[in-house]
């Protein structure tokens, strides 16, 4: 069940809506948690039922340690955490690296085994990673109180179950045990519904119109040579932009999600193309996984703090790890190897040159951007040969010229996106008042929206707003997965 389906939309969402209505004035509360975690394992679950044996027995395996490990005494809870790490992280490779490393790893040491056929249950590594967080807190004493009900409903509640935001569980449940939060309101129910609905006019509307030319560009390169340079790059930025506008648009429809139910997560999305360096880049894509591979890899290994050569080795290893965390491939190996050593060198830069190294924004923001989308190939290239072609495409290896798929219509659409994703006041600048307040991050002297822009709960953008989600209704049945499913 995707969020830019019908049967989310027009069946679940309602029903789902509608019990936590009705059971919200209870004076047990419990009831209506219970009845968002029913509606959200049936989330889950509508995927392939057999990984709700995964995911509950994750829950259950990592609440019964947290339980351990509050009762231990503070000095002696480090060991607990270090096997709860380590049993997520062995369940987490278990399901996502076995047969890479069955069919990839062994092979090199001329060892050649039957790949085994693991499913892989969908979203686990949010889960997983999102549960180890919780471990940390327990073990720091950043969260202390913690029933049952309320940790199943932070891991599984399905706005961010499948991919993210991860998120502090003392911010959840600080919400939950407020009457402040967690009931419904026609205020909360519109910011709701504008969230939701601009996020999917960037998945349904821009993303899913982008994935058959960075597809059928991706796939000649995957059976053989690109033919000319146009072509490769139209794929290429077709899917630099439809990867931008389909994971901001899963971020904004989260967080609508959630305000539905008068719950408020993270930013997680910030205008990443807009940046002037690729650490600024990391600040802005994907806001809270950068926050965990910050806190639970990159400080762990000793952060800035054991020397300059130390930290470079560092970031490139905590990338490294990121990139193998999308994905059981070279290329994903690769594309996270490139940002690491792109994250050195420049701060070894701004080390050496400090403010002395000026460079014209317009220069700094077009080579950043330039770098993400052509680490982009590596990511999306079925293969690292696939990935060759298209880099020798791209320089002009098999001559300039294009297929008429990848004529002006198309360039236009991407120097549509291109304006878009430059230029335009991003979502939580047209939602400046109806924005989460919990862990926004925001880029340096980000103001709101021009005033023409700036969302406000009148009859004018209410009408804007369901004329445009009529549009989008009407697109529902050429709707495509988020491509952050996959990990």
């Amino acid at each position: 069940m995707l969020f830019n389906s019908s049967i989310f939309l027009f069946a679940f969402l309602p029903l789902a809506f509608a019990g936590f209505a009705a059971l919200h004035r209870c004076e047990d509360r419990r009831l209506a948690k219970a009845w968002i975690i029913l509606c959200s394992l049936t989330f889950y679950g509508w995927f392939n039922p057999a990984d709700l044996f995964v995911i509950l027995g994750s829950v259950l395996g990592n609440y019964t340690l947290a339980r351990l490990i509050v009762a231990r005494v503070p000095g002696r809870r480090g060991m607990l955490f270090a096997w709860g790490t380590a049993a997520n992280v062995a369940l987490l490779a278990y399901f996502k690296y076995t047969r890479f490393f069955v069919a990839e790893v062994l092979s090199l040491a001329g060892l050649s085994l039957p790949a085994p056929h693991i499913e892989l249950p969908l979203g686990i590594s949010f889960f997983t990673f999102q549960q180890i967080i919780f471990l940390r807190d327990i073990k720091n004493g950043e969260v202390a109180g913690f029933r049952f009900l309320d940790y199943v409903f932070c891991v599984t509640f399905f706005p961010h179950l499948i991919a993210g935001p991860i998120i502090k569980y003392k911010n959840i449940l600080a919400q939950l045990a407020s009457r402040a939060f967690f009931s419904p309101s026609a205020v909360t129910m519109a910011w709701g519904f504008a969230w939701l609905t601009l996020g999917l006019a960037k998945k349904v509307l821009i993303a899913d119109n982008l994935a058959p030319v960075a597809n059928a560009v991706f796939g000649l390169a995957a059976a053989g040579p690109v033919s000319g340079a146009v072509a490769a790059w139209a794929g290429t930025l077709a899917y630099t932009f439809q990867i931008y506008f389909d994971f901001s648009g899963y971020s904004d429809m989260a967080i609508g999600l959630a305000f539905l139910f008068k719950i408020e997560l993270p930013v997680n999305f910030d205008s990443p193309y807009k940046s002037r360096s690729i650490v600024e880049f990391w600040r802005r894509w994907h806001i809270t996984l950068s926050w965990f591979l910050r806190e639970c890899l990159y400080i762990p290994l000793g952060g800035n703090r054991k020397g300059v050569l130390r930290q470079y080795v560092n970031l490139v290893v905590t990338m490294l790890l990121g990139g193998l965390w999308h994905g059981a491939g070279y290329g994903f190996i690769l594309w996270g190897g490139v940002h690491g050593l792109a994250l050195a060198v420049t701060h070894a830069a701004s080390r050496s040159f400090g403010k002395s190294l000026r460079v014209p924004g317009w220069l700094a923001v077009g080579g950043t951007f330039l770098l993400t989308a052509l680490a982009w190939v590596l990511f999306r290239a079925d293969s690292l040969g696939a990935a060759g072609r298209i880099y020798a495409a791209l320089g002009g290896a098999s001559g300039f010229t294009g297929e008429p798929l990848y004529g002006w219509t198309v360039w236009c659409g991407l120097a549509a996106c291109a304006a878009v994703s430059f230029f335009v006041p991003n979502t939580q600048q047209i939602m400046a008042a109806a924005r989460p307040r919990i862990e926004v991050l925001l880029a340096p002297g980000e103001r709101a929206a021009p005033a023409l822009l700036l969302w406000r709960p009148t009859v004018v953008w209410g009408l804007l707003l369901g004329a445009l989600f009529c549009v989008i209704a009407t697109q529902l049945s050429n709707t495509t997965d988020f491509l952050y499913f996959q990990f």
